[in-house]
């Protein structure tokens, strides 16, 4: 009787129905409905990533940039599209920050009005309060250090850095919902004009950090590239343009975005979170004596995947994807249920497209380790079976080598080396059916 009077105060389970009540406003940005759909998605017990993707498409503004990559690009699970729309928040805020630097320009290039002027003493001067333009001398009082980037992008890629701020406590409906600082997370002023966070940044160049961003006399100026000079000889420099595909419709600001994201984030990366008790891999010409010479053998070798043996298997570090091909899939005996529809193809070379059947996740027991990864199904000829690529190379810490035909994996500890040994045995049957299958194509 108890339970009966007081089970109506118990806490409900929500279910997938929820999300669908959480939809974007208009003017909403991407980083506030991203943060409330995750909130109530993480409520949610067993939610399926691909359902939640599903209602996160339907609950977004239809027809915005994001929304038209959700729907060309399918996506694996929550935290890739988590992953994917921060570089489309990095956009929202810089273009927005344009429009408010093109705003400030227009108004500050308004024809003054004349206003008719008093001639004043000279001893008068002095003890009248001065009043115009307060803002140009302030910042020349604080004497702030010039930056070769904006105050937001500086915040952005650093924002680990800096302490939390106090909330804003103007009212909501008094805040300018024009200006919306990314520091604050909130309406009200935008963040380069945040002057505690330059304050902040000020101190920090005062320690010595972010000595990257000061601006320099190089920055200042452009500085002439020229020619690398060798020993008195002049060495001509070609810069290679690399094609994006037909089928990327990115706009070309996101691209150049994405291509300096990725330029600071090499500058800034570091090694430090690694433990410092692992050891290091190291290859010497003993290894050299289970090698059968001369040869020019690509890395092959031999998996447990999903709990069969596996032969004929490439490492390849110039892969980005893991590959099976379909002969191999149908030995394995798992349901083709399990295998998930892509429209992301395979782009080979000479820009060859490879459209695939789908993608699946498969345990693969490597170096006294299993790790889940995912493949993409693929039903074309090749001679390997398995193709594994960079994604599970740098997951096992491992390091290929094909001098030595061996593979190098730390253990999960990073207190042991363990060796995958290359098979050459295996490389000459490969080579073997290249051959034949180059000489049936040639016969038909």
């Amino acid at each position: 009787m108890f339970l009966a009077q007081y089970c109506g105060n118990k806490k409900q389970k929500k279910s997938i129905a929820s999300l669908f009540t959480v939809t974007q406003k208009m003017g909403e940005t991407l980083q506030d409905f991203l943060s409330r759909f995750n909130m109530e998605a993480s409520e949610i017990a067993d939610c399926h990533p691909a359902t939640a993707i599903e209602t996160f498409k339907l609950a977004m503004i239809q027809g915005t940039k994001f929304h038209t990559s959700l729907v060309k690009y399918s996506l694996p699970d929550m935290q890739t599209l988590n992953a994917r729309a921060q570089i489309y928040i990095w956009l929202e805020e810089n273009i927005a920050h344009r429009a408010q630097h093109v705003t400030l320009v227009t108004v500050e290039n308004k024809p003054r009005e004349k206003i008719p002027t008093l001639k004043i003493q000279k001893s008068q001067r002095s003890s009248m309060p001065v009043t115009q333009a307060p803002e140009k001398r302030q910042r020349v009082e604080e004497g702030f250090t010039p930056l070769q980037t904006t105050l937001a992008r500086l915040f952005q890629e650093n924002k680990m850095k800096f302490t939390t701020p106090q909330p804003i406590k103007q009212p909501l409906e008094q805040k300018d919902k024009s200006k919306h600082c990314v520091h604050h997370r909130d309406y009200g002023h935008s963040t380069n004009d945040y002057r505690s966070l330059r304050r902040q940044v000020e101190n920090m160049i005062a320690r010595g950090e972010l000595t990257d961003y000061l601006m320099t006399k190089e920055h200042a100026k452009p500085r002439e590239v020229y020619p690398y000079k060798v020993e008195g000889t002049q060495v001509k420099v070609i810069h290679a343009i690399h094609n994006r595909s037909e089928d990327d419709q990115e706009s070309e600001e996101v691209y150049r975005f994405r291509l300096r994201v990725t330029h600071k984030l090499r500058k800034i990366s570091s090694v430090n979170a690694i433990n410092s008790g692992s050891i290091s891999i190291g290859f010497g010409y003993g290894d050299l004596s289970r090698v059968q010479l001369p040869y020019e053998d690509p890395l092959v070798i031999s998996l447990l995947v999903a709990n069969c043996m596996i032969r004929r298997v490439l490492v390849d570090p110039g892969s980005s994807a893991n590959i099976i091909i379909k002969t191999i899939f149908d030995q394995l005996e798992i349901s083709s249920s399990s295998v998930r529809p892509t429209s992301s193809p395979l782009m080979g070379f000479e820009g060859i497209r490879v459209d695939p059947l789908g993608v699946i996740d498969l345990s693969v027991t490597a170096a006294k380790r299993t790790l889940k990864e995912n493949f993409v199904l693929i039903e074309i000829h090749l001679s390997y079976n398995l193709i594994m690529g960079k994604d599970w190379i740098h997951r096992m810490r491992g390091v290929p080598f094909t001098l030595h035909q061996v593979m190098r994996c730390l253990s999960s500890d990073g207190k042991e080396v363990i060796n995958l040994w290359g098979d050459q045995v295996a490389v000459k049957e490969c080579y073997m059916l290249t051959q034949v299958e180059a000489k049936r194509t040639s016969t038909q």
